[in-house]
């Protein structure tokens, strides 16, 4: 086919894709190790000397006609792939639906105490490979008003920014760049246009333009997360439009959800979450956008690794999919990790860890 025939986008991203693929140089035994574990993949895959064919092929569908199909219209959204991640073991499979403030394993539904929510809020944190933090979500309960059913949406959305501000990440290696003594002194819902009202905490704690950048897209996801036909995020402080927002100049309103590639961790472990406390036999479940769909993991007792393997998620970078692996542990404190293996050196990218007790 001729670049006139497939298009000139088409041509330009098919370039792309194989200027990127020669810049990857495996040293060492890197290549004949990732060899190894490729051959040992699910059977869904796609033999290795088809795959490079196969990705560009795909690359030219959607872009085919010089228009691009975006990812979210081809595939479930973030909140479905969440909530698969993040289901029980005895959930449904992957095409059940719901949104992804549903409870995780361990957490009690919001059925079961109607004075509390589950609430899906993001925090900061460093991914040691990328240039400064990254998004990750955890689940929080929290304490919810009672409102008259017209105010359900808003009051949720209220109660999930109370829990963003004030509650402290249950995962130590994440942080949060707003003042815990920010209050939402209201939420208001035009359509897909949420309008939140904080206070002046907001403007004048004062972080880093990067940080400051990301903390207002934890915001944006939080509330979209809370609830997903939120498209735009409008922030007041006291009232009126801000001059800035963590002490940075107040950016263009509204605000919206940057891309997940861009402000989202690539590896996270959404279940169980740090802290939990398990049955000898569980299922770690995660959320990745990584090369081939690989995600690697460890389990580490006392500073050694006692189990190791790699599970398969159902789509890789640049799509996020849910992957799942099931464990056996012996009673006992453990650390799980994931991570994408580098194709170049075999180093540990993108590490997301959990503590857990085993009973």
């Amino acid at each position: 086919m001729s670049e006139h025939e497939e298009g000139p986008a088409a041509a330009r991203l098919r370039a792309a894709l194989h200027a990127e693929a020669e810049r990857v140089n495996p040293v060492g035994n890197g290549l004949t190790h990732i060899q190894n574990r490729i051959g040992q993949r699910h059977p869904r895959g796609w033999p290795l000397g088809l795959r490079p064919f196969a990705i560009a092929a795909s690359a030219v569908l959607l872009v085919s006609g010089g228009a691009v199909v975006t990812l979210v219209a081809l595939h479930r959204n973030e909140q479905t792939e969440l909530r698969i991640a993040a289901a029980p073991d005895d959930a449904k499979g992957p095409s059940s639906e719901s949104n992804e403030a549903s409870s995780p394993p361990g957490k009690p539904a919001d059925s079961a105490s109607p004075d509390k929510a589950t609430v899906p809020v993001y925090f900061l944190g460093e991914t040691e490979t990328r240039n400064g933090p990254q998004l990750y979500r955890e689940f929080h309960q929290a304490q919810q008003g009672s409102s008259r059913s017209s105010e359900l949406s808003t009051d949720k959305l209220k109660t999930t920014l109370t829990t963003m501000f004030t509650t402290e990440p249950a995962d130590p290696d994440l942080d949060n760049p707003w003042s815990p003594r920010t209050q939402v002194l209201g939420v208001n819902r035009a359509g897909d246009l949420v309008t939140v009202d904080l206070s002046q905490e907001a403007s004048t704690t004062t972080v880093d333009s990067k940080t400051a950048q990301l903390g207002l897209q934890q915001l944006v996801y939080s509330v979209s997360a809370a609830d997903e036909s939120v498209r735009q995020v409008r922030v007041l402080v006291e009232g009126e439009e801000p001059e800035t927002l963590l002490g940075q100049p107040a950016p263009n309103q509204p605000l919206t959800r940057a891309p997940r590639l861009d402000v989202q961790a690539p590896v996270w472990i959404v279940a169980p979450q740090h802290g939990d406390t398990v049955s000898q036999t569980f299922t770690m479940r995660g959320w990745s956008a990584v090369f081939e769909a690989t995600v690697s993991w460890e389990v580490v007792r006392d500073g050694k690794v006692v189990k190791e393997g790699f599970a398969q998620a159902e789509r890789g970078a640049p799509e996020f999919g849910a992957w799942q692996q099931k464990l056996t542990l012996e009673p006992g404190r453990y650390e799980l990790r994931a991570f994408e293996e580098s194709a170049e050196d075999g180093s540990h990218l993108f590490i997301d860890t959990k503590t857990i007790t085993v009973e």
